[in-house]
């Protein structure tokens, strides 16, 4: 592939300056079928989820080519699979709900259908207030748990002293609904892929830049708003060249050292 080429990867912009590319996912629609493993040197796919021995084997492969530029995504369902009720994520729920014949999956998909006032009560008998809430403390313990493993991930970075030198990029790919409420309180919100509100389209993306990069002012919180597509313009920037004109969104290296000048 060219650079030219309408379906260029930022990953082959990593490949073609000299750095190994390594990718750990968990499959769905991120994996070989789409051709999400092009340029990539080692390509894991089908993870079935984040635990130590995922990050074990994360930790191996950052430390096999520690000596050598190296660009690593690493791809979690984890906080996706909140709906099976893993122990893990049941540990942080205070008040369990018994779900019967009805799955959690089945009441909260079904909320997106019984929207109208005529089905309120419907939906009530569905998913009773006691369901949303079991079903939010689910999706708080998945988050909470990712967030441990990959705040051991950073922690076993620092040890390497690989952590201040390294560009780390974290983001979702959407939201989750459970029941807020919109447009003057006439439509409900419920899990994803379905409404456009905040709750769905809102994401983290947390962007730590090296420390050399920043001199002074770290931490800093920007408030400009950006978007994920964001990521490979700014990307193309570390490499130092510009991004091809196929690539949406904009540049974001120079918020790093003037928040007033995104390009």
């Amino acid at each position: 592939m060219s650079y030219e080429d309408e379906h260029f990867y930022i990953t082959e912009a990593f490949k073609e300056a000299s750095y190994v590319t390594l990718a750990f996912t968990g499959g769905g629609f991120v994996d070989s079928r789409y051709g999400f493993n092009r340029a990539f040197d080692y390509h894991v796919e089908n993870v079935s989820e984040l635990n130590f021995e995922t990050l074990d084997n994360l930790l191996a492969m950052v430390e096999a080519n520690r000596d050598v530029p190296h660009f690593l995504f690493f791809h979690t369902f984890e906080v996706h699979d909140y709906l099976n009720q893993k122990p893990k994520y049941v540990k942080y729920v205070t008040k369990p709900f018994f779900c019967g014949k009805l799955s959690l999956e089945r009441r909260l998909s079904s909320q997106h259908f019984l929207d109208l006032p005529r089905f309120k009560n419907i939906a009530a008998d569905v998913l009773p207030e006691e369901g949303v809430v079991y079903a939010r403390q689910l999706y708080a313990g998945a988050v909470s748990r990712t967030d441990e493993l990959i705040g051991r991930f950073l922690g076993h970075l620092r040890q390497m002293d690989l952590y201040d030198q390294s560009w780390i990029i974290l983001l979702s790919d959407h939201g989750e609904g459970f029941g807020e409420r919109h447009s003057n309180g006439n439509i409900s919100s419920w899990r994803h892929g379905w409404r456009l509100y905040n709750d769905q389209v809102r994401i983290p993306l947390i962007i730590k830049p090296p420390r050399d990069l920043v001199k002074s002012g770290l931490p800093r919180v920007e408030s400009q708003l950006v978007d994920i597509v964001d990521i490979a313009p700014t990307l193309s920037a570390v490499l130092g060249r510009k991004p091809p004109p196929q690539f949406k969104g904009r540049n974001l290296l120079p918020a790093f050292r003037n928040p007033d000048s995104i390009q």
